[in-house]
């Protein structure tokens, strides 16, 4: 198959791919390429041209001031992306990286983010990635790789190839790979004051940063001023009702919904009859199962989902955080 006809092929079902030189050439043309990582599939594409990024922007439906999360393969590279690196990102980057961490840094004059990448502010994200798929696709780039998660803005992020491809259809290239591993989106860290701050839960832990710094770690809980992914109080919501609840008892309170038509995700049994239900032993399991567990819902047309938190610790902070989002426009509605 020759590179040079990309354009021309017809992907259909076809357009979930392996070839990785095949999507190394489509992001370098421009184009966008959906790749696997260890937290959700990304919606990447090269973060110098304000047109390829402008491709993201109209394709998820994503608000223009809202910025992108930058990708590449080198941590000396990603480091090199400001002149604005404190020491302690630089003790993050050497723990966390390769791994399912952003960081954000003032920007510095760089041609090789364009404006529209990081949404007009003066800031700029980027994480080194661990996921050996998207580390070959990335490697081979002379350019970041700009990329939010590939679903439409606000929705259900993917975690497998088949969840990208039931929300686009055929409007992308998607490099194939298995289901990602942590399953939530990557831990986010202003590296911009003189203390970090994480501004989004993920899988590395607020105790764990600490345990790096020796320092306290500041969790905004509030609207910060700099924007991020996943920081509107709507977000990561699948199509169907989802309702937090704590038990059996709270579940019957929802009066309009048979359970057998509805689906269960917590991390102890109930006693009763849902149509899909998924009992998760681990905060772990819970984090990687999450998304997942919502596609398979929505697919199997279940009315709600009812969703039993885990502790707020560990991982369970970041389980908590995505749940709050995604219930939010149906708790307000039922409230």
């Amino acid at each position: 198959m020759s590179l040079k006809n990309l354009n021309q092929l017809t992907f259909g079902k076809s357009m979930i791919t392996d070839d990785i030189e095949l999507c190394v050439d489509a992001l370098t043309r421009g184009d966008l390429v959906a790749f696997p990582t260890e937290t959700v599939f990304g919606l990447g594409a090269r973060a110098d041209s304000p047109a390829a990024v402008s491709k993201i922007f109209e394709l998820k439906g994503r608000p223009v001031d809202h910025p992108l999360i930058m990708h590449c393969a080198n941590i000396d590279v990603a480091l090199a992306i400001s002149p604005h690196i404190p020491e302690y990102a630089k003790k993050l980057a050497a723990e966390f990286w390769p791994g399912p961490m952003t960081l954000i840094f003032k920007r510095g004059v760089n041609d090789a983010i364009c404006n529209e990448a990081v949404g007009g502010q003066d800031s700029v994200a980027i994480r080194v990635p661990s996921n050996e798929i998207a580390r070959k696709l990335l490697e081979p780039c002379s350019f970041f790789v700009a990329a939010p998660s590939a679903n439409k803005y606000g929705r259900l992020s993917p975690t497998t190839s088949e969840h990208v491809q039931e929300e686009f259809g055929d409007e992308l290239i998607i490099l194939d790979g298995e289901q990602s591993i942590f399953g939530l989106e990557s831990t986010i860290i202003s590296c911009i004051g003189e203390l970090p701050e994480i501004l989004r839960s993920g899988a590395i832990t607020r105790k764990e940063i600490q345990n790096c710094l020796g320092v306290e770690v500041l969790e905004s809980e509030k609207q910060t001023e700099i924007a991020v992914s996943g920081n509107k109080e709507s977000h990561y919501a699948p199509k169907i009702p989802l309702f937090i609840v704590s038990d059996d008892e709270n579940i019957a309170e929802f009066l309009e919904y048979e359970s057998s038509e509805c689906a269960y995700i917590g991390p102890r049994q109930t006693a009763l009859d849902f149509k899909t239900k998924l009992v998760v032993s681990t905060y772990e399991t819970y984090a990687h199962e999450l998304y997942d567990f919502f596609h398979k819902a929505q697919n199997e047309n279940c009315k709600a989902i009812f969703a039993v938190p885990p502790e707020l610790e560990g991982i369970g902070v970041a389980i908590c955080d995505r749940l709050k989002k995604a219930s939010s426009l149906w708790e307000k509605s039922n409230g």
